[in-house]
C-alpha cells in the first residue's frame, strides 16, 4: 500500500541524507539547541576541533542517536524557525523529500496517472481529430472495442467535445488499469500532429518518473483464441491504424465491399468528412468480420484495388492464410460460400 507523503515526513532521515540536504554550517550549534538537545554535548562538540560541516554531522548524530521521535518534518519546522532563519534551505529540502518521495514510494500506476492528468487539459483543446485517433489507440489494443463504436458511430447529436470526453475517459480508465499503456497512448499522441507535442511530453516524463526495471515487465499480446471469427477481428485490428490513416476514398471502397457482402450495409451519410466515412466503413467491416471470418479476405479484395491501400491488403491476407487452414481457397469459392458475388474487373 502506498504510504503517504505526511507517513513519509514522519520517517526519520539518515546521517547521509541530512548531511546533503540540510547543510547548516556554521547555523549547527543553533540548530541543535532548537533541536532540544543536551547543552553540553553541543558545548563538547563545539570545542573539539575540525570544520563546520564535520560539527554540524556530529550534531545530527547525536540527535538521531538520542531522539526516539527524530523525523524529517522536525527538521523542516526547526530550520523554519525565526532564531534559525534557515527558510532557502527548508524549501530546498521539502523539494527534494518530494523527489525522493516520488522516487521511492509512490508506485508506478500512480505515476502514469499523474502525468497523464497533467496533460489531459491540453490534450483536450489539442485533440481535433478524436475519432482517427481512437482508431490508433484500438489498433494499439488502449482503448476497447466498445469504446471505438462509441467513436465511430454516427450520431448527429453527438458533439466533437462529446467524443472527446468518451475517448479521455477510456484513456484514463485503460491507464488506470494497466499503467504501462501510458507508453503506447503516447506513441499513438505522437504520431498525430496536432497532438505530437503532448505525445512527446508524455513519454519524456514517462521515462523520467518511471523506471525501466519497472517497466521491464511489460507483457507482450498473445495470439487470440477463440473463434475463426475472433481471430480474424484480431488480424483486423491489428492493422486498424493504416486502415484508418491510408484510406482516402471511403465511399467508393464501401460500395464495392456491399457489393461483395451484401449483407453488409455501409449507408455513407451526406455531406460528412472524409474521416467520418472512413469511420462508417471501417465499423462495417468490423461487423462484418465478427458475423463471418471469411468476409476478411472479401475485404481484401477490395483493399488491393486501390493503390494506397493494397500493400496493406497484401499484409492482411499473408496473416489470414498463416491462420486458417483454408487460407488458400479462392476468393470465387468464398464469394460462392457466402452467397455473394465478385465484381468483375
Amino acid at each position: 500500500m502506498e504510504n503517504s507523503f505526511s507517513t513519509f515526513l514522519s520517517a526519520t532521515p539518515t546521517i547521509k541524507e541530512l548531511a546533503e540536504h540540510v547543510n547548516v554550517s556554521t547555523n549547527w550549534f543553533i540548530v541543535g539547541t532548537m533541536l532540544n538537545l543536551d547543552q553540553r554535548r553541543l558545548q563538547s562538540i563545539r570545542e573539539q576541533g575540525g570544520s563546520d560541516t564535520q560539527k554540524m554531522i556530529d550534531m545530527f548524530n547525536l540527535w538521531l542517536n538520542t531522539t526516539p521521535t527524530a523525523s524529517r518534518r522536525l527538521v523542516l519546522e526547526t530550520l523554519r524557525i525565526t532564531v534559525v532563519g534557515e527558510n532557502t534551505l527548508a524549501d530546498e529540502y521539502k523539494k527534494k523529500l518530494e523527489e525522493l518521495y516520488e522516487a521511492t514510494c509512490v508506485p508506478p500506476s500512480t505515476k502514469a496517472v499523474s502525468i497523464l492528468q497533467r496533460n489531459s487539459q491540453s490534450l483536450n483543446e489539442a485533440l481535433v481529430s478524436p475519432v482517427q485517433v481512437s482508431q490508433l489507440l484500438y489498433c494499439k489494443r488502449c482503448i476497447s472495442e466498445a469504446t471505438l463504436d462509441e467513436m465511430e458511430r454516427m450520431d448527429q447529436g453527438r458533439s466533437l467535445d462529446d467524443k472527446k470526453t468518451t475517448l479521455l475517459t477510456a484513456i484514463q480508465e485503460t491507464v488506470s488499469s494497466d499503467y504501462r499503456k501510458l507508453k503506447d497512448i503516447a506513441t499513438v499522441l505522437s504520431d498525430v500532429e496536432e497532438t505530437r507535442h503532448i505525445g512527446n511530453e508524455i513519454m519524456t516524463k514517462y521515462e523520467e518518473k518511471i523506471s525501466q526495471e519497472d517497466d521491464s515487465a511489460v507483457v507482450q499480446p498473445q495470439e487470440v483464441a477463440g473463434s475463426n471469427e475472433d481471430r480474424a477481428s484480431d488480424i483486423l485490428r491489428n492493422n486498424y491504424g493504416s486502415l484508418s490513416q491510408l484510406i482516402t476514398q471511403p465511399v467508393c471502397m464501401a460500395r464495392r465491399f456491399h457489393e461483395k457482402v451484401i449483407s453488409v450495409s455501409c449507408n455513407m451519410p451526406t455531406g460528412v468528412s472524409v474521416s467520418d466515412s472512413r469511420a462508417v466503413l471501417l465499423k462495417a467491416v468490423r461487423d462484418a468480420v465478427h458475423s463471418n471470418y471469411k468476409h476478411l479476405e472479401l475485404f481484401v479484395t477490395v483493399l488491393r484495388k486501390f493503390s494506397e491501400t493494397a500493400h496493406i491488403g497484401d499484409a492482411i491476407f499473408q496473416k489470414y492464410k498463416q491462420c486458417f487452414h483454408d487460407g488458400n481457397s479462392s476468393i470465387e469459392e468464398i464469394e460462392c460460400l457466402l452467397g455473394t458475388a465478385a465484381i468483375s474487373q
